[in-house]
């Protein structure tokens, strides 16, 4: 199982059809190669496992933090959320995103 079916987000953080592409070429890279090669299928997979669950389950934390911050707050919390959020600097939000937007494919 790739992407949301794998790992369960919420659809704040807009990753479930990003992380299933990264998966697909994770899975190609880290048990396909291998297997390929000859390696067992069990230390392929837990090759693949080790590399994608800390970046999963850091994308699922945000996609909480995200929600509770976002969309879940109500309408009246909400307006406050944006007039504060006018208020931070485009490139301090930039870089708040490159943990997720910045991701690169194992070697």
């Amino acid at each position: 199982m790739v992407g949301d079916a794998a790992h369960v987000t919420l659809p704040t953080m807009g990753q479930g059809a990003a992380t299933a592409l990264e998966d697909g070429l994770c899975v190609g890279l880290l048990v396909g190669r291998p297997v390929a090669a000859g390696e067992p299928l069990g230390a392929a997979l837990r090759a693949f496992d080790a590399e994608r669950r800390p970046r999963c389950r850091a994308i699922g934390r945000a996609s909480v933090l995200s929600g509770r911050f976002g969309a879940h707050l109500g309408p009246r919390w909400q307006g406050l959320r944006n007039r504060l959020m006018r208020l931070v600097p485009a490139g301090s939000i930039t870089r708040g995103a490159d943990s997720v937007m910045g991701w690169t494919p194992p070697r």
